[in-house]
């Protein structure tokens, strides 16, 4: 029923990546959250969802404060850590970004061609809890949204894209989706196009999108751009 975004690029794989990030404090001149603390038995560790990567150099990482709790919690400092070692340490040397706030964080600036673990750690000041391990490999492709075009990852919406039934989504009304829209579905690296929305029965008609239909132009690297008509 989808189409693989990949595919469609006429690449085989498109490989995410990113790049060896350097160490340091954070911007008020404290020490990264995961250094000189104990870990701790009572502060609730923090789950990574996904890490994603659908535009050159750059990484979405989707994250919640506790496998039971969604949003951050008061007095708790959060900071995203990455290796391209498997298993890793989270500490200075290893630091992408201190004082985590949005809970689906784009990393950018970062280099195709390697594949690099990622964990958050939580601190209270004292203690720390490290989350789950998720690897990316940053993408090669840099691809623009067609104008008029509006995607949505179904990572920040409540329709669900698994259950289709003769080219018939049950949408979720509060997501605003309309006619033209493109839902993506990272996890898989397939999208569907919305050809027609009825409100009255909150189903949306639907079809796996083309390449034309989402975008304008892609750039494979700095030499190559395709331009779709």
């Amino acid at each position: 029923m989808f189409k693989n975004i990949s595919k469609l690029f006429a690449i085989s794989t498109l490989t995410v990546l990113i790049t060896a990030c350097g160490g340091g404090t954070s911007s008020d001149g404290n020490a990264p959250v995961a250094d000189n603390k104990t870990l701790s038995d009572t502060l609730s560790a923090p789950v990574i969802s996904s890490v994603a990567s659908v535009s050159k150099g750059e990484v979405v990482l989707s994250w919640q404060a506790s496998a039971s709790q969604q949003s951050l919690q008061d007095g708790i400092r959060y900071s995203a850590y990455a290796s391209k070692n498997e298993a890793f340490d989270p500490g200075s040397t290893n630091l992408v970004k201190d004082d985590l706030t949005i809970q689906n964080d784009t990393l950018k600036g970062l280099e195709p061609g390697l594949t690099y673990y990622f964990k958050v750690v939580a601190s209270n000041g004292t203690e720390k809890a490290v989350s789950n391990e998720e690897a990316v490999t940053v993408s090669l492709v840099e691809a623009k949204l067609a104008a008029g075009v509006t995607a949505k990852n179904t990572a920040d919406i409540k329709t669900k894209v698994d259950n289709i039934q003769d080219n018939q989504l049950a949408i979720d009304p509060n997501d605003g989706l309309q006619r033209g829209d493109v839902i993506v579905d990272e996890s898989t690296g397939t999208a569907l196009i919305i050809e027609d929305v009825d409100a009255t029965t909150n189903q949306a008609t639907v079809k796996p999108a083309d390449v034309g239909d989402v975008f304008e132009s892609i750039s494979i690297n700095s030499s190559t751009s395709l331009e779709l008509y």
